[in-house]
C-alpha cells in the first residue's frame, strides 16, 4: 500500500515546496504507511521527509526501538530508515543475510543525537535548500521553538493544512480500505441487532459489538450504544446502565479503526414496534440526512449541504430543529476537511469521503440519528455504508 501516490507531489509543486516533513501520526502514516506505538501514545518523534524531486530518496526518522518491526515486517515502503535514541537488540556476530543483515547494520549504528538533529542531518544530506513544508501540529510550543532553532537556515513553512488538503481526496486503495472498515462496523451493528434481548444492558451490547469488530481485525473505538430515554447521552466511556425493555430506543453512534482509517456510523433501532413519536422524530433526522445527501457532489459548497439538511429536518415536523454541523470528512482522522457547517463555503471535491448526519437529542426522550459515509463523485454520492437506513426493529 502506498497512500500518497502522486497527490502529495502535485500539491508540493503547486505551493513551491521542495519537501514535506510529516510529524503527526496520521501524516506519517499517509506518507510512509507506518504507525509507531511510541509516536501515537508516548509522545515520541517520528518524521517522514518526502522530497519533491522523485529522484531524491525519502527518509523516515524514528526511535531505535521501532526500527526492528518496521524493517522485519516490511511496514513501510521507505528504505532510508534513520534511528535515534537507545534501545538494545543484540546483533549476533555470525554472518547475517537479507533483512536480518539490513536490520543488524541499522541497529549497530550509534546515533548520539536527538530526532531534531537527525532531521537537520537528513535535510542537509539530501541537499534540500528550498522551501520546506513542516507539519507543525505535533509539537508543544517549547519543542517547536527548539526544532526551529535546530533548523536555523532552512526555509520552513507550516504545512499542517497542506497535509489536510492532500489527504482530503482519497485514492482507490484508501476508498477500498474505508469500504471494508464500514462493512466491518456494520457487521458489528448487525451482531447487536441479532443478539439483543429484553433485560440486556449497555455493557453487554458494547461487548457484542466490539467482539465482532475485533474478530475482523479492526479496533473498536469506544462505541456509543445508548439505550432508552437516556439515549441522548454519549455513553462512550461509561456504557449505558439502562436495560432493554419493550419499546426501548437504541442509538448507535459507533466507530472502528481499520488499517489506520476511521469509520463512523449512526443508526437507530427499537425493541419491538416503535411508538408514533419515535417514528416522527426518526423521520425528522432521516429526511434531514436524505436531503443533505441529495446535494453531495463535486462543486457543492459544504455550507449548502448543511443548510439543505437543517431545512429539511425543520420542514419534516420540527420547525425549531438546530444543528452545529451536519457532517465531516473522514479518513486517517475521525474529523477531516470538509466540515459541513454554515460558515464553510469550501466546494466538495470528487474523491473525498464525507459523513453526513442530522441527529436530534432530547432530554427524557432519547437520541435519534442516521449517519452515513459516502464517496463524493461528480454526480451523486456513492455509499460506503450499506446497512438499512430506516428505523430498525428488533423482535422481542
Amino acid at each position: 500500500m502506498l497512500l500518497y501516490r502522486e497527490r502529495a507531489h502535485s500539491v508540493m509543486d503547486r505551493y513551491g515546496l521542495e519537501a514535506l516533513v510529516a510529524t503527526t501520526p496520521a501524516n506519517v502514516t499517509y506518507l510512509s504507511d507506518f504507525r509507531a506505538l511510541s509516536h501515537e501514545t508516548l509522545g515520541a518523534f517520528v518524521f517522514v521527509v518526502l522530497p519533491s524531486n522523485r529522484r531524491t530518496e525519502p527518509a523516515i526518522i524514528l526511535p531505535t526501538g521501532e526500527a526492528a518491526d518496521l524493517v522485519a515486517m516490511k511496514m513501510s515502503w521507505i528504505k532510508d530508515v534513520r534511528t535515534y535514541g537507545t534501545f538494545y537488540v543484540t546483533v549476533p556476530k555470525k554472518r547475517l543475510t537479507g533483512m536480518e543483515a539490513t536490520l543488524g547494520k541499522m541497529l549497530s549504528r550509534v546515533n548520539s543525537g536527538d530526532a531534531f538533529s537527525l532531521l537537520r542531518e537528513v535535510l542537509e544530506e539530501k541537499n534540500l535548500k528550498g522551501r520546506i513544508g513542516l507539519d507543525e501540529k505535533y509539537f508543544s510550543s517549547a519543542d517547536y521553538s527548539k526544532l526551529m532553532s535546530r533548523l536555523d537556515g532552512f526555509d520552513i513553512s507550516p504545512a499542517y493544512e497542506t497535509f489536510r488538503e492532500i489527504r482530503m481526496v482519497k485514492n482507490r486503495e484508501e476508498v477500498e480500505i474505508m469500504r471494508e472498515g464500514n462493512r466491518i462496523t456494520e457487521d458489528g451493528i448487525r451482531a447487536v441487532l441479532e443478539s439483543a434481548r429484553v433485560g440486556m444492558g449497555g455493557a453487554q451490547l458494547v461487548k457484542i459489538f466490539s467482539d465482532r469488530v475485533t474478530s475482523h481485525g479492526a479496533a473498536s473505538l469506544a462505541p456509543s450504544i445508548a439505550i432508552g430515554e437516556d439515549s441522548y447521552l454519549q455513553n462512550i466511556y461509561v456504557p449505558s446502565p439502562r436495560r432493554l425493555e419493550k419499546g426501548s430506543l437504541i442509538r448507535f453512534d459507533v466507530a472502528c479503526k481499520y488499517k489506520h482509517h476511521f469509520t463512523d456510523i449512526g443508526r437507530n433501532a427499537v425493541m419491538g414496534g416503535p411508538s408514533a413519536r419515535q417514528r416522527k422524530l426518526y423521520n425528522v433526522v432521516y429526511q434531514g440526512e436524505e436531503q443533505a445527501l441529495s446535494l453531495v457532489r463535486e462543486g457543492t459548497k459544504a455550507s449548502a449541504v448543511f443548510e439543505r439538511g437543517v431545512r429539511a429536518a425543520r420542514e419534516s415536523g420540527m420547525p425549531a430543529f438546530k444543528r452545529h454541523h451536519c457532517g465531516h470528512g473522514i479518513g486517517l482522522e475521525l474529523y477531516e476537511p470538509p466540515l459541513v457547517v454554515p460558515s464553510n463555503d469550501m466546494p466538495l471535491q470528487a474523491g473525498s469521503v464525507v459523513n453526513i448526519e442530522t441527529p436530534y437529542y432530547e432530554i427524557g426522550t432519547g437520541g435519534f440519528m442516521v449517519e452515513d459515509t459516502v464517496l463524493v463523485t461528480k454526480s451523486r454520492p456513492e455509499f460506503l455504508t450499506k446497512l438499512d437506513r430506516g428505523l430498525l426493529v428488533i423482535p422481542n
